[in-house]
């Protein structure tokens, strides 16, 4: 039997993302029957790299859900192509598909190594680590060529800088002679995403990374270097790599005595002590990590519907017709309303604000403790005003407005605050445009953003 051809690509389609309204085209016309007969085949789609300049590189954020408060991405796009990457969305900020373009036209960062030097300079800066491969793969394959992320190591190790890095590529083998030495000084650690073992499924669901067995490679070389090592098993895809759990943490045993592993970032299990034959200890963990969390996530929503009544709660569930993504809905049905505070497990609730609600998108954890008391414990927010008059030109968007406010006070400008806009542009913005706004004020690092009602 002939060997199955790799994927191309992980995507099969390249629409426009409908996250921003942008306009949807589809080719239409008898012609596109006979398109491959008279023009042959499309020639193979090529991979392209734009540079990017930005005026920060480190990406701060409060949640308190993520292990690590800093992080750094080289690039924007990822050619490893991962069906399920819950990147895909963000390159709709440039106005290009989550779809096709994300693994094919991506963005370089070749400065991001001065901008680093320049940031770890800056009095006042506190030290913590910072993690690389948190949206994309620092070790996709265009590093080979660019080098960004062998360079930030390189100001991290002189500067004796705590990091860490999530890949799922064996590339990261080639800088182990910087993360060797910082590991002797408990400065780095190193994840390496396997998802399956088999090679047939790994091909489908991630078609450009490297094969499971070279990232069992390079967990047994970086533990061999003294690299504090962890195997993620994530995403755990039910009914397709469920049933490979403890394969995979057998396999990353024999790799390495000491690994970590991480189910689907549920948990932290060290399975040195599964070559030692204590699989009790294996299966009591993992009941615990993984199917414990498991458990209580299923039990979540049986448990909401039980109680809302009680309670005195709204509920709506998955079926009812008022059912859909929060910040389409809210405003929609009146639920949005000016001087309310809204909380929702969502980032982009903060598009709320663009109808005068304070609204703040909020972490599992404190979507319990909200449930449980109705209040929201946080630290005081700054505040920042943001005004822009005048009137836009032919052709410019809510979305533009937006983007340039942030390209001029940076990607983490408004970590914080809570950024309030006024001025004529913004009272001349329809609905839509004032929500498209206070959506992406996340996207400066803001905890919210709030445009005042109309009088």
């Amino acid at each position: 039997m002939a060997a199955r051809p790799r994927p191309v690509r992980g995507a099969t389609l390249n629409a426009e993302s409908a996250r921003f309204n942008l306009p949807q085209t589809e080719a239409d016309g008898d012609w596109l029957d006979a398109r491959e007969s008279l023009d042959g085949a499309p020639p193979p789609l090529r991979t392209t790299v734009t540079v990017e300049q930005p005026r920060t590189i480190i990406t701060y954020n409060q949640s308190p859900d993520i292990g690590f408060d800093r992080s750094i991405n080289p690039y924007r796009g990822c050619e490893h192509g991962c069906i399920y990457c819950f990147a895909r969305p963000s390159h709709a900020y440039h106005d290009l598909s989550p779809g096709l373009d994300f693994e094919s036209r991506l963005f370089a960062k070749p400065i991001a190594p001065q901008l680093l030097r320049d940031e770890l300079a800056k009095p006042g800066y506190v030290v913590r680590p910072i993690a690389f491969g948190t949206n994309t793969d620092p070790y996709q394959p265009i590093e080979a060529t660019w080098r960004i992320t062998r360079g930030c190591i390189e100001i991290l190790a002189e500067t004796n800088h705590p990091l860490t890095i999530t890949t799922k590529s064996d590339r990261v083998l080639r800088d182990l002679d910087l993360l060797e030495p910082m590991a002797s000084k408990g400065l780095a650690a190193v994840a390496v995403s396997v998802t399956s073992l088999d090679p047939r499924i790994a091909m489908t669901l991630e078609p450009r990374a490297p094969a499971p067995e070279r990232r069992l490679t390079a967990v047994r070389r970086l533990a061999d270097a003294g690299v504090p090592v962890y195997v993620s098993i994530a995403p755990v895809v039910p009914a397709i790599t469920d049933h490979e759990i403890e394969h995979i943490v057998a396999r990353a045993a024999e790799a390495a005595r000491d690994v970590n592993v991480l189910v689907n970032n549920a948990g932290v299990l060290n399975f040195g002590g599964v070559l030692d034959g204590d699989l009790g200890g294996f299966e009591r963990d993992l009941d615990t990590n993984y199917f414990g969390a498991l458990r209580v996530t299923r039990a979540f929503v049986p448990t909401l519907e039980k109680n809302a009544p009680e309670f005195g709660v709204r509920y709506i569930d998955a079926i009812a017709p008022e059912q859909g993504i929060v910040h389409v809905v809210g405003p929609e049905q009146g639920f949005s309303l000016p001087g309310t505070t809204i909380v929702c497990g969502d980032s982009h609730t903060a598009a709320h604000g663009g109808l005068g609600a304070l609204a703040f998108g909020i972490g599992t954890s404190e979507i319990e403790h909200v449930m449980a008391t109705q209040t929201l414990l946080l630290a005081p927010s700054r505040t920042m005003e943001v005004r822009v008059d005048g009137r836009l030109g032919p052709g410019v968007t809510p979305k533009d407005v937006i983007l340039h406010i942030i390209g001029v006070i940076g990607a983490a400008g408004g970590t914080g605050h809570v950024i309030e806009y006024s001025g004529d542009i913004f009272r001349e913005m329809s609905v839509e445009g004032r929500l498209t706004v206070c959506n992406m004020s996340i996207e400066a690092g803001a905890r919210a953003g709030l445009i005042a009602p109309d009088e």
